[in-house]
């Protein structure tokens, strides 16, 4: 056990950062409801955490035209 926690602790440091939230894309198959739970759960491990409203400036940023126009 101790063996695979050592192997694989790498994971568990990679949180992501606010570079890679802003390249997360909404997926052809994916619903927005879907996209938006998926880049929140990312949002929150983020170090140091969010602003809610610096979150909310980011996910707009990354929404296509399509999203605009509605």
């Amino acid at each position: 056990m101790v063996s695979f926690v050592r192997q694989y602790r790498y994971n568990s440091d990679m949180v992501p950062d606010r570079m890679q939230l802003q390249s997360i894309c909404k997926r052809g198959h994916e619903s927005f409801k879907k996209y938006a739970q998926r880049w929140r759960d990312l949002a929150a491990q983020v170090v140091p955490s969010m602003t809610e409203k610096e979150m909310i400036a980011m996910i707009v940023d990354t929404l296509t035209m399509f999203y605009y126009e509605k």
